[in-house]
């Protein structure tokens, strides 16, 4: 009689056991991790910038009327809040810097004796639109342009593209210099004057980018 005791004794331990990891279970089953979605990507500006924020770097990063000899004098934009497409910096026939998934941009343009012409756009971009920019300038560049070699002691980091294009049969000479700094995008264009004022005018828009 008192093994029947023994062996029910064990039996309902063993039931008890069995309903324990069962519930254990299911409690591991209904706490597992769920997968973490990952957020869809932003469109929001570089950086975590507002669309304010932009439109305020990239105006403040361009050129000004006092970073030019005072011969300079800045182009006022006629009929609308923008410059005239002959204001504006073109290569090869085409429009720069490109406007796909530009966020905000500011351009500007100087005239001097001669018709001699300064021009800048600073662009800023969603993430990778301004490298995508840089490749449809490196692409199209060659076919109107030279390259001109980088000179490390010369050339500021930021330094992306740099050409020279020839025109009326050579006796005028423009200068493109193309400067990047993340999702930042400096185009500046300096038409008929030596290469040490691009340079200089490079270096002054590259501290700003930074």
């Amino acid at each position: 009689m008192k093994g029947s005791r023994q062996w029910l004794g064990w039996v309902a331990f063993a039931a008890v056991v069995v309903v324990a990891v069962a519930t254990a279970g299911w409690g591991n089953a209904t706490s597992q991790p769920r997968r973490r979605l990952d957020p869809s990507p932003s469109a929001s500006p570089p950086s975590g910038l507002t669309a304010g924020a932009a439109v305020a770097l990239v105006k403040k990063a361009d050129l000004r009327s006092g970073d030019l000899p005072r011969t300079y004098l800045e182009v006022v934009a006629r009929g609308s809040s923008d410059l005239d497409p002959g204001d504006r910096l073109h290569l090869c026939g085409g429009a720069i810097p490109s406007e796909t998934g530009r966020i905000a941009g500011h351009r500007r343009a100087y005239v001097a004796g001669e018709g001699r012409r300064v021009r800048t756009e600073i662009a800023a971009y969603r993430p990778g639109g301004a490298e995508h920019a840089l490749e449809q300038l490196r692409r199209i560049a060659p076919t109107c342009s030279k390259a001109v070699p980088p000179r490390a002691d010369e050339l500021p980091s930021a330094m992306a593209l740099r050409v020279t294009i020839d025109s009326d049969g050579g006796s005028s000479r423009r200068e493109l210099v193309v400067q990047r700094n993340g999702d930042l995008l400096s185009v500046l264009e300096v038409d008929g004057n030596p290469p040490s004022m691009t340079l200089d005018l490079s270096r002054l828009l590259a501290a700003r980018l930074g």
